[in-house]
Order: structure tokens, then sequence, then C-alpha cells
């Protein structure tokens, strides 16, 4: 009998050096699992840090309605002895200028609100409005008592676009549902072809949808800044089947170019900023045009004849940079600061012209000292 042995023994070798093979890329990964066992969490850890951001999201949110929900109104108009709430709308100065959607309004003369969640009702008065931008600016007059109400106000910024896919909180009374919180997330950061009558018009497009009585509401990140204003649902309605509708917002921009073309706005903000009326953006063009030192500022846009700061020597294109010490890094803030100063007898303004850093100092509007 004869047995091939050569063969069989090529045959044991492969398999051993295939086993062996294996055993160290095993021992191998088993060695390096081991030495990062440490690096890697735990599910333990991974609940608990899960826990903590879910956490903080809600911290976020409670604080966000604690601080905004007293800068948002409930709008009626008064049928038969009673007030039926029309819609939603909010605050954005402090002299308690409101805005709305123009089709929630509907150039109505007799207006009410309430602020909040708050019961007292107070007269508002339409100041204009406009149809193409669904978009209405009123302000609160004082109650029979000779009050007004109090309240918190938006700081509307061109600059704040939310991401596809971002939290947003909205504040608003759907179904008269005064000072209801509501949150979903970005479905679109910007949609067009939304609007039939108004194809080219470009909407935040939301994961929710626009409730009876919420139009006008505010749309607010996560760090409670104004980014949208609710104007209407896109879908197929019946039965009750909210998930038919689509939601969508009216972006920032669209909102400060109506705000910043009303006279009564304007003119507050010139008497606010002593004549100074600054660019909302800056653009690279402006920075190497001016060739200016930062990005970090606000460039004058023009100056108002006859004001305070014109008077102290401010001219178009200065670049501001700080204001009593203490820095301006946008329009936003430079509104912010200069609401804050509005008492203050002066001011130091520090300014970038033609290549170096200057500093003025900048009175009251006299006008603005008579009648007080």
């Amino acid at each position: 009998m004869k047995f091939n042995f050569g063969k069989t023994n090529t045959i044991n070798s492969k398999v051993v050096r295939n086993g062996i093979l294996i055993v160290v890329i095993f021992l191998t990964l088993f060695n390096s699992a081991c030495k990062n066992k440490t690096e890697l969490p735990s599910i333990e850890e991974v609940n608990k840090e899960s826990i903590l951001y879910a956490a903080y999201v809600q911290n976020q949110f409670l604080q966000i309605y604690e601080k905004r929900k007293n800068s948002t109104v409930t709008f009626y108009i008064e049928e038969q002895g009673e007030k039926k709430p029309i819609g939603s709308g909010f605050f954005i100065t402090p002299e308690g200028h409101m805005l709305s959607c123009q089709h929630v309004i509907l150039s109505r003369e007799k207006l009410f609100i309430r602020v909040g969640d708050f019961d007292s009702f107070f007269p508002a008065k339409l100041l204009n409005e406009n149809k193409d931008l669904d978009l209405a600016l009123l302000q609160v007059l004082p109650n029979a008592e000779g009050k007004k109400p109090e309240f918190g106000h938006f700081t509307i910024s061109p600059t704040i676009f939310p991401n596809t896919g971002s939290y947003y909180i909205t504040i608003s009374s759907p179904f008269g549902l005064q000072a209801s919180m509501d949150s979903g997330i970005i479905a679109r950061q910007m949609r067009v072809n939304a609007d039939k009558y108004r194809p080219q018009a470009g909407f935040l497009q939301l994961s929710k949808p626009a409730y009876q009585g919420s139009s006008g509401g505010v749309v607010m990140n996560l760090e409670g800044e104004m980014i949208g204003v609710i104007r209407f649902s896109l879908g197929y309605p019946g039965g009750g089947a909210e998930n038919n509708l689509i939601g969508f917002a009216i972006p920032t921009n669209n909102v400060f170019n109506f705000s910043s073309d009303q006279k009564d706005l304007v003119t507050l903000k010139k008497k606010v900023s002593r004549g100074i009326i600054e660019i909302p953006l800056m653009t690279p063009f402006l920075i190497k045009k001016l060739n200016l030192p930062t990005p970090i500022g606000v460039i004058i846009s023009y100056v108002e004849e006859g004001s305070p700061s014109e008077k102290a020597g401010l001219k178009r294109y200065d670049f501001i940079t700080q204001i009593n010490e203490e820095p301006i890094t946008d329009a936003v803030g430079f509104s912010k600061v200069m609401r804050k100063l509005e008492d203050a007898k002066t001011i130091k303004i520090k300014y970038f012209r033609e290549g170096k850093f200057n500093e003025v100092e900048v009175g009251q509007d006299t006008q603005t000292e008579k009648q007080k």
C-alpha cells in the first residue's frame, strides 16, 4: 500500500500557516482592543452624556420661554361686545412697536392685544402694512387708565440664517391659546415656489404647520434670537390630519428690510443713535475698499445733518469699533449699546478713518433733551 505523504504534508503545512496567521491577527486585534478599552466610552457613559445633553436642550427651551414669552402678543378684534383672537405678533422696540402678518391685521383700525400670558387688554394702532411681504407694523397704546403693559422685545438682525436641520422654537397663539410654545427643525433653509401668489419669494420651511392663530408669531433659534415670522401652511388638510401640512415662515432679511423702511422706526433709530445710520452688512468688498484693519465693527452709512454725531465730526464710512470702551462687533451690537446709553449726556466713540484710529465725544440730541 502506498501513501502519498508529500501531497498531504503540503496541504497540512498550508493549513497550519493559515491557522497561525489567523491566530496572530486575532491576538493583535484582541491586544489592541484591550489597550484601547479605556478610550472607548461605556454604555453608562454614553447614556450619561445623552441625558446631560437632553437636559441642556430642555433647559434652553425653558429659559427661552421665560425670557421671551412677554415679548410676544395675541391680537384681538371686538365683535358683539366680545374680544375674538385673530393672530399673533411680537415686540421689536422698547417703545412698543410690534410686528405681525398683514393677512392677520387686514387694515383693521380697532385692535387689542394681550402680552404673553397676561389677561389685561391694551389697544393697538396700525402704523403701516405691506401686502407683498405680508407684514404689518403696529404700536401698543395706553389703556383706559393710561397705563402701558410691561414687555420685552426682539432685535431684528438680517445676518441670522438658520441651517437646514437646526432646531427652532416658536411662541404664538394657536386657536387663541396665548403664549403657546412649540418646536421643530428647519426642514429647508430657503424654499421658493411655496406661495403660488409670489412664487419667487423665499421662506423658511418648518417641520410643523402654521396653526390657525399662529400667523405673525415669532420663530427663534436656541439662542432665543428671532429667525423668522410664522406665515402659512401648505398641503392637503382634511380629517384633522395635521401631518398633511407643512409650515413656512418669513425670513429675517425680509423682516429687517420692512422694518428699516418704516418712518416711525427710522426716526426712532436716528434719535437713539444720535444721527448715525450704520451699514447692517459687512462685506469683503467694503473691508478691502476702506482698508479696514478688522471686520469686527460697523461702518457708518451716513450721518444725519445737524445731529450730535455730525457736530462731533463723524463722517460717512467711518468704522466704529468701540463705544465707551465697549467693543462693537456688528450692527445689532451697535444698536443694543446705543439704546443702553440713550440717556447718557455724552458717549465716547472710537473709530477708524484713513489708516488710523480716532476717538470723539458725542453729545445728546438737543431736541431730545428739551422733550425730557
